[in-house]
């Protein structure tokens, strides 16, 4: 008999993220917001040559962080299969 999928039971892919990937996830979304916002201001600095300068390297610096982060979940899912495939070996199937 098939049990109900309940919300507090993580399907197959949420079993496999890491805490890592939660966090990276999280600094993605705080670095995206940064990166928007630098855009706008970018947008509306009309003449402000400085004020321009300094939204370029918010969103320059914004930009840079997402790449990172997204290494750091791409590194994150690496260990994650290389673990779930490593724990596969041993099993014998029947």
């Amino acid at each position: 008999m098939d049990t109900p999928h309940h919300e507090n039971q993580p399907g197959k892919k949420e079993s496999a993220r890491t805490p890592v990937h939660d966090a990276a996830h999280d600094l993605n979304n705080v670095m995206m917001t940064i990166a928007g916002s630098a855009e706008l201001l970018l947008e509306g600095a009309g003449d402000n040559q400085q004020l321009k300068i300094w939204a370029e390297h918010i969103l320059h610096a914004s930009q840079e962080g997402i790449v990172l982060v997204n290494s750091l979940k791409t590194s994150a899912s690496t260990v994650t299969r290389k673990k779930s495939t490593s724990s596969e070996q041993g099993k014998v199937s029947a």
